[in-house]
């Protein structure tokens, strides 16, 4: 078992250049050693030296936090992040497929506990709040734009960013039409507009709740209650 951890390779040359997570960010291990020694695996991943690991913390995400998470679950995949992409995707159809602001009807989707419980850590690692009731539904809270951005990283989807849309219209110029900038939409989080994630653990069910405001191009909000709403204290 010694030698095999020691030829573990967490940080190919054809990767150590990257800068963002992409596809191949995750399939890095030896396979036998993900699904058939996971505890010694585990193990031999944390000894490491900090040289031969992955850059976990890209971007605004927290490294020591991301390393805690990922080193599980890189044992079945990137399957973090695709429900978080999940969500970010169904935010970000909002910011462009639809002219409403403020708050957005719920979406919903399908999480296994067994991933959700890492979703939970990962809000309340930064800095985000949980909650649980009587009939053990948990709340997650995300009102800080610094809990928001490095949960949905342009560094953990490639470039992707699900909270923030730059808007353009097409315009006659010159005889013909071009796109021009016409404002942004933005998921908007603070203390009175939070995003939600309602899980349901009966259902295994996330319902997600989340605001929207959207700029015109001099920057000024289009609704004016929501803006009043996110000011205040």
């Amino acid at each position: 078992m010694a030698d095999a951890r020691k030829k573990l390779d967490l940080n190919p040359t054809f990767l150590r250049d990257e800068t963002e997570r992409g596809q191949k960010f995750w399939n890095k291990t030896v396979v036998e050693m993900k699904f058939n020694f996971e505890k010694e695996w585990i193990r031999g991943v944390r000894k490491l030296p900090e040289r031969e690991k992955p850059n976990y913390g890209m971007g605004n995400m927290d490294p020591i936090l991301e390393e805690l998470t990922g080193n599980k679950l890189e044992l079945v995949g990137p399957m973090l992040d695709s429900y978080l992409q999940e969500i970010g995707q169904l935010m970000g159809n909002k910011l462009t497929r639809s002219k409403a602001t403020g708050l957005m009807s719920p979406v919903s989707l399908f999480i296994p506990y067994s991933i959700f419980k890492h979703l939970w850590v990962l809000t309340v690692g930064y800095q985000g709040n949980m909650s649980v009731d009587q009939k053990e539904n948990v709340t997650l809270l995300i009102s800080r734009r610094k809990t928001a951005t490095s949960m949905w990283s342009v560094g953990r989807f490639s470039g992707q960013n699900y909270l923030s849309k730059r808007l353009f219209e097409k315009v006659p110029v010159g005889g013909r039409k071009t796109f021009v900038f016409n404002g942004r939409a933005e998921v908007v989080i603070s203390k009175n507009t939070p995003i939600k994630i309602l899980y349901n653990r009966k259902q295994e069910r996330a319902y997600v709740t989340f605001y929207v405001q959207r700029y015109d191009r001099g920057d000024f909000a289009k609704d004016v209650a929501l803006q009043k709403l996110i000011n205040k204290n």
